[in-house]
């Protein structure tokens, strides 16, 4: 899945299917606050295999918040290039998840 961003902005993947462009409140960072707000909650940053400056924020606690559905787009992101069969080519991720650079986060 080839999901291109310019160097200023990001991606909120929507746990509903939407993709939005965003970029940081400052223009070249987003804040903890910024990231909390966008996951809704605490949270983790996973490096997707085959996108190499690339990094998924999402809710550290999403599969414990029943609320949360899968997010098809984030999940595909995470599990592509994984061996058939492996723990993380079944490894869902839920709720809405952040796609940006990995310069964006500090």
């Amino acid at each position: 899945m080839k999901t291109p961003l310019n160097q200023n902005t990001a991606k909120i993947l929507g746990q509903t299917g939407t993709d939005t462009q965003v970029v940081p409140a400052n223009g070249q960072e987003f804040t903890l606050s910024e990231l909390q707000q966008i996951v809704g909650g605490n949270i983790e940053i996973l490096h997707p295999p085959q996108q190499r400056d690339l990094i998924l924020v999402v809710n550290e606690w999403g599969k414990a918040i029943p609320s949360l559905q899968k997010n098809e787009l984030a999940s595909r992101l995470w599990q592509e290039g994984c061996e058939p069969g492996s723990p993380r080519s079944q490894d869902d991720i839920v709720g809405d998840v952040l796609l940006c650079h990995t310069n964006q986060v500090n």
